[in-house]
């Protein structure tokens, strides 16, 4: 698919006024029950989990995961191992109001990093929650380069690593034998498909009533206020605002 509004298509969405709809395109038909504020978040955030989680395979009853970030990914990750029946689940991330989502929706423990700022404090906290064992299962959704290597730091002998929000070009340090020492398991996971955001549907609709999904949705915007928007974003101000086109 094309990236680029420089290039053919040119218009394939965004803040275009016609976009192109690709020949290959499926199509989804968005439950009367979900909200199109959430079908939105689905669309982008939640399908990607979606996709990460079939790539990561199957979350035992007595495993520890440990997820990395809490924004949008990050939370619906937060839920999405809470309903796989996960063990114990640890939030790493930031700023206080997203951590109270992600208690709300289930997280046991959250490491705040506007607290615990160094990275070998947040492990000595997750060597600690796991009797010095590490987690079973580490799951990278917050995009920042160092926190790769913090991440393979925590991970215990054998575990396995989802990594999906290092999207950038920036290069960082890593030994590779130690994934031979630990017998680790990395697995990348780049966007989802559209039967990703047929299944992120079905999830927000079939777990509407164990999770607020209204939680992730910080406040609404006319669309003469979506500069103020983008920088509340910028600031961590906001979660998932919203651009309502209906407001007057």
């Amino acid at each position: 698919m094309t990236e680029s509004a420089n290039s053919y298509p040119f218009l394939h969405g965004g803040f275009s006024e016609y976009g192109y709809v690709y020949p290959t395109a499926g199509r989804v038909r968005v439950p009367e029950d979900v909200p199109d504020t959430l079908a939105s978040a689905a669309a982008c955030s939640l399908r990607t989990v979606m996709h990460g989680f079939e790539r990561l395979g199957r979350i035992a009853a007595t495993d520890t995961v440990v997820v990395q970030g809490a924004g949008p990914v990050g939370l619906f990750a937060v839920a999405k191992a809470v309903a796989e029946g996960a063990g114990r689940v640890i939030v790493i991330g930031g700023p206080a109001d997203r951590l109270e989502v992600a208690k709300r929706w289930g997280a046991d423990v959250c490491i705040d990093i506007n607290d615990v700022t160094a990275g070998q404090q947040r492990l000595a906290v997750v060597r600690d929650l796991t009797r010095g064992r590490g987690a079973d299962v580490v799951l990278e959704m917050s995009g920042i380069p160092a926190a790769f290597s913090e991440g393979v730091d925590m991970l215990r002998g054998g575990g396995r690593y989802l990594i999906v929000g290092q999207a950038h070009e920036r290069t960082v340090p890593f030994n590779p034998s130690v994934i031979m020492h630990k017998q680790a398991t990395f697995i990348g996971s780049r966007s989802s498909g559209v039967d990703h955001y047929w299944k992120a549907l079905e999830f927000l609709r079939s777990h509407a009533d164990r999770f607020a999904w209204e939680d992730l949705i910080s406040r609404h915007y006319k669309l003469d206020q979506i500069n103020e928007a983008f920088e509340q974003m910028r600031s961590w101000s906001e979660i998932k605002p919203v651009i309502d086109f209906t407001q007057d």
